[in-house]
Order: structure tokens, then C-alpha cells, then sequence
């Protein structure tokens, strides 16, 4: 098939075709240029169906032997079939404003029909059911050409094509019934333009009738491209994209009002009938019921005076006011008002309720954080003597020590001496009552801010930041004393609860709390193996006194 590609000079029909592809492929890189309009994708894709059939309607003018002519006539029915199904989605989205997206449906319409119909025709040598063996070359009008043998897939896929193209027409017609009385010539126009390639490929199939002795039906709806290019973007004999937009506002299930620049109302749709059933076109907007009391008689509406909310028939509407302007010598004169009233009934009721849920739910928001507090509380506090346990202990080293500084802090450990006689002698609700008493005492004599642990039965432990060990061992031995001037404990006896205590010195003792811990402890040990009752801050100077009593 080589051969069918090498042509000689162009015949009379070769150049008007070859004039309509130029045209179609500038027109079609104009529109993909341009702005954005619906059904945009399905226009281009018309364009790109016509450029494929133009091509082979070229090829099979110029051909001179009959298997070229059938070859190139079998090559168009790609273009043949994308044409109708690109132009049906084009009309449905362009003519009442539906916006281009993925639908499966088109996409299936726009790969399937014509994958079949053009396997249908390029599989004709082996079938002969597309063009018959009576297929052969005439002279027409002084020019050679093809007439063809129509089979029965031919008629199939012609059919198949109508439907298309009856799918367009019908497209058209509802509109034409949708649209108002002033609006209907523009869709019969519409409907005259969409089927001037049927009645063309009707005359073509049912009479042989042909232009350059071919097939009209490209020539033809190449003429509806361009015509409807013109009607698109020069808006020379409608728009239809403003017929939409009617449609849209006659439609519309939101009341809407049209004022012009006197302050008459002269539109509305059906929702504003309903919702004012008193108000009537031509009258001023301040004569209204409800929206007009807040207007000025004898002068035009403005968006300004509009208030935001209105409550009518028992429903909340939100005012929309939209200016309508019209450019004259560089200024903006306003033409009118466009009112949109937005029933937000619901909507208001649904905010008032979730108002209300979210003050409940902050209620409980703040009970549960109440909550966590005392949580948090007990968990940290030693439920029998209200001091801070082991829980919140590394915390409370780590924020001091950052206070400190380089200033050192020194850690008081100190224990009740004889604790276990108490609880063998007088029980342990005596031994609690100790505890308690003891507890107190020390947060009386350490300064306020300052936490005070029980880390074990009887044992107790208090951080002393920016301190020096002399210091805090002067302090520790002055709430010994105060303890024993007070008789502190009375427990059915007079029984004098006393204390020993460890001190040791961060960082001189230890590097964290753990070592530092593990020296006051033993210090701790240290007092009490030299008789209780006393404050061990220097390991070197207890043994030393434990040493010389030792040997006296």
C-alpha cells in the first residue's frame, strides 16, 4: 500500500479539501488555546476526528486505482466514527453548562465505537461484509471515484453513528423544551445547524448524491465546526452558554431577585414567587414584604443597605447582594442588583446544636482535666502523710538542679529512729499517727515551694538547692531541737520520737541523684551506728568520733 501515498498534483476536489484541513487544524490549535468553556474537551476532540477523516478523504481523492481508493476509504472510519460520539458529548456539556470531567461512560464511548467500527472496516479483505464485490471505479461529473458495494457491517456501523448524531439532536430539543419562549428560535437554529451533516450523509447513502463526486458528510460537518467556532467565540447569532445560565436561575431552588438600576424588581424564578407570593415585577424593591423595609423609597437599593440575615415564614435565609456593572469610559456603572437568598434553616439550627454540644463537651473537657489534676495528684502524693513519693522525685531533681546551677544542692535523708518499737508497742494506727505528725512538722520548718518525699516506711528525703552541706546540717539539727523542746509525739506515754539524718552533697557526693542517694544513705547508716539521734555530713569525721569512742 506504499503506493497509495505517493501523490500527483492535487485535483479540484484534492485542494477544497486540503483548504477545509488547514482551516480545521488552525481552528482546532486556536480553540485549544483559549479559555476554558464546557464541553471544550469534546469540541477538540471533534476537530481531531475531522482532521483524521479530511486526511483520508485527500488520500482517496487523489488515489486513481480502486484498492487505493478503498484503502483510504477504510482508513477514514476512524475519524468517521470519533466525529458523532465527540460531537454528542461536546452539545450535552456545552448546551446546559456541564463541566468536563472523567466519565467513564464517555471515555468507553470515545475508545470503544470507534475501535470496532474501524476493525470492522480494516478487516473488509478478509470478510467482505463492510464494501461488497460490486465496489468499483466510475467517472462522476469528469472526476474518477469510488462506488461502493455497502454491506451489511457498513449499515451497522452507520446505524451505530446515528445514534450519535440522534443523541445530539435530542440534546438540542430539551433544551429548546427547557428553555424560555424567547430562547427557543436560538435552539431551532441549533437544531437546523446539528443536523445538516445527517440530512448530508442521508442524501450521500439513500441517493448517491456527492460533492466532487464524494461522500458530503465531511464537507459538511466540517462547515457545523466552523459555524459553531463562530457562534462560540463571536457570539454573532446566540449564546448558549447564557441560555444555561437562565436555566440555571430559573431553576434554582434558592429564591433570586433581579433589580434594576431604579430599584425595580424586574426578574425572579419560582422560589422567590413562593416566598413572596405578594410581590409582583415592576414594582419597587422597597414595596416588598420583609426584604424591602430596610430600602429608602424613591432610591436605588445598595449591596451596603442589605442586612445580612432575614427570618421569613419560619425560615432563616442568609442575603446574597451581587452588583451588576457595565463598563462605560473606563468607569463601572452599576446596572442592577442580583439578591440570592440562601435558606440556611437547617444549617443554623445544626450550628446551634453543635454550639451547644461544644459547650458541653468543654464541660466535660475541663471535668476531665479536673480530673487528671487530682489523678495526677494522687499519683505523685503519698496518701497517708500527703508528701511527695518516688514518682515525681527524679522530675524534681532535674528542675532544681537546673536552678542551681554550679551552686550545688544538698540532699537530707533522714529516718525515725526506733520507728519499729513504736508500731511493736502501740500498734500501727500509732505508727501512722507518728508518720503523719512527723510529716507536718517537717513541712512547717522547710520553706514554702520546697517538696518534702517519703521514699520508705519511715524514711524521708528533702532537696536543699543552692545550699552547702555545714548549712543545711545546722538546719536539720535545728528541727531536731525544735522537735524536742516541743515534746513532739505523746503516744499514750510520753514517748520522744526522734530522727537521724544522711546528708551528702551534689556534685561533690555524686553525679546524679542515684549516687548522690547512695551517700546520704550511707551516712544515714553511718548515724545511726554512732547512737541515733544525730546528722551525719562528713563520712571521714563520723569515723572518727565512732573510733575515739571506740577506744575510750
Amino acid at each position: 500500500m506504499s503506493m497509495c501515498y505517493s501523490f500527483a498534483a492535487l485535483e479540484p476536489g484534492g485542494f477544497a479539501v486540503l483548504a477545509l484541513l488547514i482551516g480545521i487544524s488552525l481552528i482546532a490549535l486556536w480553540v485549544r488555546r483559549f479559555q476554558n468553556f464546557p464541553g471544550k474537551r469534546g469540541f477538540l476532540l471533534a476537530h481531531v476526528g475531522m482532521i483524521i477523516w479530511l486526511l483520508a478523504v485527500l488520500g482517496e481523492i487523489q488515489s486513481e486505482t480502486l484498492e487505493c481508493k478503498v484503502y483510504w476509504a477504510m482508513m477514514a472510519w476512524p475519524g468517521i466514527a470519533f466525529v458523532p460520539t465527540a460531537w454528542a458529548i461536546f452539545l450535552r456539556h456545552y448546551a446546559f453548562s456541564v463541566p468536563d470531567g472523567k466519565s467513564r461512560a464517555e471515555c468507553w464511548a470515545l475508545v470503544m465505537g470507534p475501535l470496532l467500527v474501524s476493525a470492522a472496516a480494516w478487516t473488509n479483505p478478509l470478510h467482505g461484509l463492510f464494501y461488497g464485490p460490486l465496489t468499483r471505479l466510475e467517472m462522476v461529473d469528469g472526476d474518477l471515484v469510488g462506488v461502493y458495494d455497502h454491506g451489511p457491517l457498513f449499515y451497522a456501523a452507520a446505524a451505530y453513528l446515528y445514534i450519535f448524531l440522534a443523541i445530539s439532536t435530542f440534546v438540542v430539543v430539551l433544551g429548546a423544551f427547557r428553555s424560555s419562549k424567547a430562547h427557543r428560535p436560538y435552539f431551532l437554529m441549533m437544531i437546523f445547524v446539528n443536523g445538516v451533516p445527517m440530512v448530508a450523509n442521508l442524501s450521500y447513502v439513500v441517493f448517491g448524491i456527492t460533492v466532487f463526486g464524494f461522500d458530503p458528510t465531511p464537507f459538511a460537518f466540517s462547515v457545523v465546526l466552523f459555524l459553531f467556532t463562530q457562534m462560540i467565540f463571536a457570539n454573532r447569532l446566540f449564546d448558549v452558554a447564557a441560555i444555561a445560565s437562565d436555566l440555571l436561575f430559573l431553576n434554582a431552588r434558592n429564591p433570586v431577585l433581579v433589580v434594576d438600576g431604579k430599584g425595580d424588581v424586574v426578574g425572579m424564578n419560582e422560589s422567590a414567587e413562593a416566598l413572596f407570593p405578594a410581590g409582583k415585577l415592576g414594582t419597587p424593591l422597597c414595596k416588598w414584604p420583609q426584604i424591602g423595609a430596610a430600602m429608602v423609597p424613591g432610591q436605588a437599593p445598595q449591596p451596603k443597605n442589605f442586612p445580612a440575615n432575614l427570618d421569613i415564614m419560619g425560615r432563616h435565609l442568609s442575603i446574597q447582594v451581587t452588583p451588576m456593572t457595565q463598563a462605560l469610559k473606563s468607569q463601572n456603572t452599576a446596572t442592577g442588583l442580583v439578591i440570592m437568598l440562601n435558606d440556611v434553616t437547617d444549617m443554623a439550627k445544626k450550628n446551634t446544636s453543635l454550639e451547644e454540644a461544644l459547650l458541653q463537651n468543654a464541660r466535660r473537657v475541663a471535668e476531665i482535666e479536673a480530673l487528671r489534676d487530682d489523678l495526677q495528684r494522687q499519683i505523685l502524693l503519698d496518701p497517708l502523710t500527703g508528701l511527695h513519693n518516688r514518682r515525681g522525685l527524679y522530675d524534681t531533681f532535674a528542675q532544681l538542679k537546673a536552678q542551681s546551677g554550679d551552686s550545688g544542692m544538698v540532699v537530707a535523708l533522714i529516718d525515725i529512729d526506733h520507728f519499729k518499737s513504736i508500731n511493736d508497742r502501740f500498734g500501727h494506727a500509732a505508727g501512722d499517727r507518728v508518720l503523719r505528725d512527723f510529716a507536718r512538722a517537717l513541712r512547717v520548718h522547710v520553706r514554702p515551694g520546697l517538696p518534702v518525699f517519703r521514699v520508705g516506711g519511715e524514711e524521708f528525703l528533702i532537696i536543699f538547692p543552692k545550699a552547702t552541706l555545714p548549712e543545711i546540717e545546722e538546719f536539720i539539727d535545728s528541727i531536731r531541737a525544735s522537735l524536742e523542746d516541743g515534746k513532739f509525739v505523746r503516744v499514750r506515754e510520753p514517748e520522744q520520737v526522734g530522727f537521724s539524718a544522711g546528708l551528702a552533697q551534689w556534685p561533690n557526693d555524686g553525679a546524679d541523684l542515684d549516687a548522690v542517694m547512695k551517700c546520704a544513705d550511707d551516712r544515714l547508716y553511718q548515724a545511726k551506728l554512732a547512737g541515733r539521734g544525730r546528722t551525719v555530713s562528713r563520712s571521714e569525721l563520723l569515723r572518727l568520733v565512732v573510733s575515739n569512742e571506740g577506744s575510750s
